[in-house]
């Protein structure tokens, strides 16, 4: 990995100063018609943590570099700006840091969505399905006012009894229609979740999993 040179000003690096760090991100752009390939490392064996960046001419997926990969740096002179990636031990796979980042941000973008519209309970505790008469509703069902899913209405949702946090989410597939599509859950007790993943699994035509939000 030797020769993967970079140039962030480091408070305390001096000459041969090896430091410890992670990949944190790749990135890739066009200059002068040339892509260049950027990753960028956080650093902590200096006197100050730092985020490195490094490029090489090679691509990220030639280089097989990945979030969670484990790299040492080497400043090669006193000059702060000199450095390069002197080892490389990958992470088995996708970091589970990273993944769990992913995962949280996937929660607070569901968490945005429901807050920036109105949810609209349009078929409460106890109602009946309006086609099909054997289904009643376990819990309050509904949608998110001014978006947009596979049956061209709103995201539908499970209004549970806990307060308006999302807890999850229900994947479904649909045979007869050929769709797919996702149902927020919120505010769901456990058992709310039971009965509402019940609704979905109910015939041969319409499957359901239930994707719980990790506390």
């Amino acid at each position: 990995m030797a020769g993967w040179l970079g140039r962030k000003k480091a408070s305390g690096a001096n000459g041969d100063t090896v430091a410890a760090g992670e990949v944190c991100g790749c990135n890739s752009f066009s200059r002068k018609g040339m892509m260049s390939h950027i990753v960028f490392v956080n650093v902590s064996g200096l006197q100050k943590p730092l985020r490195a960046k490094l490029s090489t001419p090679l691509a990220q997926k030639d280089s097989g570099l990945q979030i969670g990969d484990s790299v040492k740096v080497r400043y090669r002179s006193a000059n702060p700006y000199d450095c390069e990636i002197m080892e490389l031990q990958q992470a088995a796979g996708k970091s589970l840091r990273a993944a769990e980042i992913e995962n949280r941000e996937f929660w607070v973008a569901l968490e945005k969505l429901v807050a920036q519209s109105a949810v609209v309970l349009d078929r409460p505790k106890g109602s009946v399905h309006p086609k099909y008469p054997a289904v009643i509703y376990p819990v309050d069902y509904g949608f998110l006012e001014g978006t947009a899913s596979m049956d061209g209405g709103g995201i539908d949702v499970w209004k549970g009894s806990l307060g308006y946090t999302v807890c999850g989410i229900i994947c479904t597939v649909d045979l007869l229609k050929k769709d797919s599509e996702i149902k927020i859950l919120i505010g769901c007790s456990e058992q709310e979740k039971r009965l509402a993943l019940d609704v979905h699994n109910n015939s041969e035509f319409m499957k359901g999993i239930l994707i719980d939000r990790k506390k």
